[in-house]
């Protein structure tokens, strides 16, 4: 049986799809297989179905008032620029000084993300590409953009020995809250300290020591009172 999937690729793009299976369950993952990320312009990697999903194909039909493509013709139709990824404003990337280069084919593509959210608030964007990969994680629920919070201070003292302590970064303003401080009794010198996020580390430091770092050096590390 052939069917006609409607899949959206959220606040993006929509496509037709046109795919042969059993079950409309079966359609339905058979287009998203053929949708893949690199077959959509956009910047947000959740995908949802449109109210009727999947429907038979009965003769020739039209999708979204174009002509049925041929077998094996894909055919992609994109709103606009600024309805695929509205909202974007201007400036820089909000957790780092990254200059937003404006609402583009080319920014979309690149993984600019409009907004995130933190608990259950949204945040506005947008988001560099650098920082997506970063410090924003999937929702597995929702499929949602989330700013990852949770992280882990490591300090290295006397002969290798390594403290941990659970802790919150916050990547827009590069600050570490120490949830549990962890005991260092006995050791006299921290040798090195950094953080680790989304399993990635971070050069650490002191609050008071944020001005002896660059701009730049500034926005690879975080601080911690």
């Amino acid at each position: 049986m052939r069917w006609k999937v409607s899949v959206t690729r959220i606040a993006t793009a929509s496509r037709d799809i046109e795919v042969e299976a059993d079950t409309k369950e079966q359609a339905e993952g058979k287009a998203v297989e053929q949708a893949g990320d690199s077959e959509f312009t956009g910047c947000v990697t959740e995908y949802d179905f449109g109210v009727n999903g999947a429907v038979p194909v009965d003769g020739d039909i039209e999708f979204n008032g174009k002509p049925t493509p041929e077998e094996g013709e894909e055919e992609v139709y994109l709103d606009s620029e600024e309805k695929r990824c509205p909202d974007l404003g201007d400036g820089t990337c909000t957790l780092c000084p990254t200059v937003f280069p404006g609402v583009s084919d080319e920014a979309i593509d690149a993984g600019w993300v409009p907004s995130y959210w933190i608990s259950e608030e949204e945040q506005e964007g947008p988001v560099c590409p650098n920082c997506a990969k970063q410090f924003l994680v999937n929702d597995p629920q929702y499929g949602d953009s989330v700013l990852n919070l949770q992280g882990t201070y490591i300090s290295q003292w006397d002969g290798g020995v390594e403290v941990e302590s659970p802790c919150t970064v916050d990547p827009r303003t590069r600050k570490i809250t120490i949830l549990q401080a962890s005991s260092v009794e006995g050791l006299e010198t921290c040798e090195r300290e950094w953080v680790t996020l989304n399993g990635v580390e971070y050069e650490a430091a002191n609050e008071e020591e944020r001005g002896d770092f660059s701009p730049e050096q500034q926005a690879q590390r975080f601080f911690w009172q």
